[in-house]
């Protein structure tokens, strides 16, 4: 029988090693994203826009599916109050609404494959902002993504 004490012991390395992977994988998706405005797909109507947008739309499920896994299981990422995501999900609800009683609902929802900007990208922009801000927690990994950007 293993004692207490190191039990807890070898579930809170687990946790940390579970933590790492997570925070790592979550990042290389953001920094994936970083390079996307580079991808052309010619096999595609719209190939600047659309191929883009669907990886967008991929990486950042993966991300938020990741970042509720690493909530759980470690308190420090979760989701924190702020005025900036509070007005940001305000102007999502503002526009959900007003494209319910526009003039094409299904078109403002989804739009079209040129344009790609309907409210389900607006709610993977947001998802994509939540996952910035509690992911990238330090100056030093702000200043990684600037340089990132920069380079792409």
């Amino acid at each position: 029988m293993i004692p207490k004490k190191e039990s807890q012991t070898k579930n809170k390395i687990a946790y940390t090693s579970l933590e790492s992977i997570l925070v790592t994988l979550i990042k290389a998706g953001i920094f994936i994203i970083l390079f996307l405005p580079l991808y052309i797909n010619q096999n595609f109507l719209f190939p600047y826009v659309f191929p883009r947008t669907i990886i967008f739309r991929i990486i950042v499920e993966l991300g938020i599916i990741l970042y509720i896994i690493l909530a759980i299981i470690s308190p420090r990422y979760r989701l924190k109050k702020s005025v900036l995501l509070v007005f940001l999900i305000l102007f999502i609800v503002s526009m959900s609404i007003s494209s319910l009683f526009g003039s094409n609902g299904y078109q403002s929802f989804w739009s079209t494959t040129e344009r790609s900007e309907g409210i389900v990208t607006w709610i993977h922009l947001i998802i994509f902002f939540i996952l910035l801000i509690n992911i990238m927690r330090t100056e030093n990994e702000w200043l990684q993504l600037f340089r990132i950007i920069t380079i792409s």
